[in-house]
C-alpha cells in the first residue's frame, strides 16, 4: 500500500524500491546508498519487516471494532 510505504523512513523506501521494484543486487544497492552489500541486505530486511508492521497496522485500523461479548448467566 502506498500509505504504508509513505510511513517508512526515506532509506527504507529507497532500499525497497531498489531491491523489489528495480531488482538491483545488494552490491549495487550498497554502492548507491554508500553502504556495504551486507549493510544493504540488513537495511532491506529491516525495511521489509517494518513495511509488514505498517500494513498490519493499516489493516487493523480499517476493521470495525469487535463488540464485547456479553456473559450468559
Amino acid at each position: 500500500s502506498d500509505l504504508a510505504l509513505a510511513r517508512l523512513p526515506d532509506s527504507y523506501r529507497r532500499v525497497i524500491r531498489l531491491r523489489n521494484w528495480e531488482r538491483h543486487s545488494f552490491g549495487t544497492i550498497g554502492q548507491e546508498m554508500n553502504r556495504s552489500a551486507a549493510a544493504a541486505r540488513k537495511l532491506w530486511s529491516r525495511a521489509v519487516e517494518r513495511l509488514g508492521l505498517e500494513l498490519e497496522s493499516l489493516d487493523d485500523s480499517r476493521r470495525p471494532a469487535k463488540k464485547p461479548r456479553r456473559s450468559v448467566r
